[in-house]
């Protein structure tokens, strides 16, 4: 199982359903069922303008799952026009494309994963065999 790392607010938003596309730079080279991670990093002021308390966001963990269904190159208008949907506010970037995130599944209990990859990455198959028990 693949994972990726995102910074909180953004995994919290993804895994509750509010963040449905994931802007970065680069294709996931994947799509279907990957783990979401966060990472050490809360983003106190992006907690503040979307309403979540940053002291009690969980960090360094997988909090579950999510399905890449669609990669989408974005241009500056539809970058725009899906702003309710990516929830970002750093301006437009010609290299942006937006992972379509559908079906996200929180785990009941957080699972520690510290010192991951960079990026999309492949998880420990101990750690993705927790994942897929606590989704049965």
């Amino acid at each position: 199982m693949k994972a990726f790392n995102v910074h909180q607010p953004w995994a919290e938003l993804i895994i509750s359903g509010r963040k449905k596309i994931e802007v970065r730079k680069q294709s996931p080279g994947h799509q279907g069922l990957i783990a979401v991670r966060s990472t050490k990093t809360v983003l106190e002021d992006q907690c503040k303008r979307l309403g979540i308390d940053y002291n009690k966001v969980p960090t360094e963990v997988i909090v579950g799952t999510v399905e890449i269904t669609k990669v989408i190159k974005l241009t500056q208008q539809l970058y725009e026009d899906l702003r309710n949907e990516h929830l970002s506010i750093v301006p437009y970037d010609e290299k942006f494309v937006g992972w379509r995130l559908e079906n996200p599944q929180r785990l009941k209990s957080p699972i520690l994963y510290t010192k991951p990859l960079p990026g999309v990455f492949v998880l420990r198959k101990e750690i993705a065999e927790k994942i897929q028990e606590a989704q049965k």
